[in-house]
């Protein structure tokens, strides 16, 4: 079993919604969403040029420019993995649903600039 295998049980079995798990440049990703009527928070776990692992995590109200971006640097894909989980079991208690589920790479790709253009992400 590969690592990113691994992460998949490892979501699965902590009840989130792994929706990309893949290859860009020898570098693996996740991206998971959650949102309710009203809201929404996405997160996105990736290396940065640097190798250092990122979270993203952007949220805010849909159809409004209200609403966040942040980027913590992790020490570790585990630790953005674990930081990833908490913060799913907080949407999931605030009543926001899993609802975003990727094919393949290039809907990964796809995703964050479709968010851009719709306006729920500001460029940062």
């Amino acid at each position: 079993m590969s690592i990113f295998q691994a992460q998949f049980v490892r979501a699965e079995s902590c009840h989130f919604l792994l929706v990309e798990s893949y290859q860009s440049f020898g570098v693996a990703q996740v991206i998971v969403r959650w949102q309710n009527e009203h809201d929404y928070c996405l997160v996105h776990i990736h290396q940065d040029m640097f190798g250092d692992w990122l979270l993203t995590k952007a949220w805010g109200q849909i159809g409004t420019q209200f609403g966040g971006l942040t980027h913590s640097l992790m020490e570790s894909y585990d630790e953005a993995v674990t930081l990833m989980e908490s913060i799913g079991t907080v949407q999931e208690s605030r009543g926001m649903k899993r609802i975003l589920q990727l094919d393949d790479q290039e809907k990964a790709a796809d995703l964050f600039s479709d968010l851009i253009k719709s306006g729920e992400i500001q460029p940062s």
